[in-house]
């Protein structure tokens, strides 16, 4: 197994860890896994067992209030990380532009029409 730090013809860094190779490029962590993928009650998943079932246990003993925070954050996360992406593939855009992509991205055509609408009326 080879465990070690190069850099790729882009300059990202790439790390080596086992069988596990990540590239992190301008902040994203695009993970690339050769591990065996199983299936699993939920889906599938390349999280070692052990691993998993530490995460699950960990989640056992938070509290609700715990658990609530997470899951908020992890939204947040999943947002911000939608929205640097969009702004990554289209950066001509306005930040309005933006927002109308973002919603017609996640929620489909027909809001996205009547957000922009609503953007058009608020400006008048």
């Amino acid at each position: 197994m080879y465990h070690g730090d190069k850099r790729n013809g882009d300059g990202a860094r790439i790390e080596a860890r086992g069988k596990i190779a990540c590239a992190f490029l301008s902040g994203y962590n695009i993970s690339v896994a050769k591990l065996q993928v199983r299936e699993k009650r939920w889906g599938l998943s390349d999280t070692p067992q052990k691993i998993q079932d530490h995460q699950i246990a960990l989640l056992r003993k938070a509290s609700v209030s715990e658990r609530i925070s997470r899951a908020f954050m992890l939204s947040e996360a999943m947002i911000n990380l939608s929205r640097q992406g969009l702004k990554r593939r289209h950066p001509k855009l306005s930040p309005e532009e933006l927002d109308v992509l973002f919603v017609e991205h996640c929620y489909g055509p027909e809001l996205a029409q009547k957000f922009r609408a609503h953007l058009k009326e608020r400006r008048n």
